[in-house]
């Protein structure tokens, strides 16, 4: 097995990460945080996990959208990555992270909200205080605002159960899914009820 890993300076990922990222069309301020949160997230994972493993960084949205200096879209043209845009807002956050108990932190961001954040503690065993959930009416005209997901019910039981299981719960076939708070800012609580209860 072959794993091809892209060895690169800091900030010609980050010239590509943005435009993967973020729509050029952004305000250039949000640009910069944009990049600033990546630098952060980047070098607090070379950190963490640089000696235990090969690479730093995922290629994807598993850590960050990194497309090198070009791509092909999925009509097969071929589409810039790395812009001299980004690699200006690259040079002019040079060097700007964020820190919190002046150390570097897991800036975890996400591409859409869906109208409130969430609180980073509730998903990340990692995150730390400053990532907490707000309102957002920013990211309403995005694709993914709103979304739904149809699933097969032999493998929605599946799942649940597989889940389930693994939190040492056992409630046999499932009968209903029922969100019981969906309080903004939070995850949701669900309310799963089958056969043994």
């Amino acid at each position: 097995r072959v794993n091809p890993i892209n060895v690169l300076p800091l900030d010609d990922y980050l010239a590509s990460v943005i435009n993967g990222e973020m729509p050029g069309d952004f305000p250039l301020a949000a640009r910069e945080a944009q990049i600033i949160a990546a630098r952060t997230y980047t070098l607090y994972q070379m950190k963490t996990f640089g000696s235990g493993r090969d690479f730093d960084v995922y290629d994807s949205a598993r850590s960050q959208m990194y497309r090198g200096v070009e791509f092909e879209d999925q009509a097969g043209r071929r589409m810039l990555a790395e812009t001299p845009t980004s690699r200006r807002l690259v040079d002019d956050t040079q060097g700007v992270v964020l820190l919190y108990g002046g150390r570097v932190f897991c800036s975890y961001y996400s591409a859409v909200c869906g109208g409130h954040s969430l609180d980073g503690r509730q998903v990340f065993r990692d995150a730390t205080p400053p990532l907490l959930g707000v309102a957002c009416e920013d990211c309403r005209e995005a694709f993914n605002y709103r979304w739904e997901r149809v699933v097969d019910r032999a493998n929605f039981h599946t799942e649940v159960n597989k889940y389930l299981s693994e939190q040492g719960q056992n409630v046999g076939r499932v009968l209903s899914v029922e969100v019981t708070d969906e309080t903004p800012g939070s995850l949701p609580k669900v309310t799963i009820t089958g056969e043994k209860g």
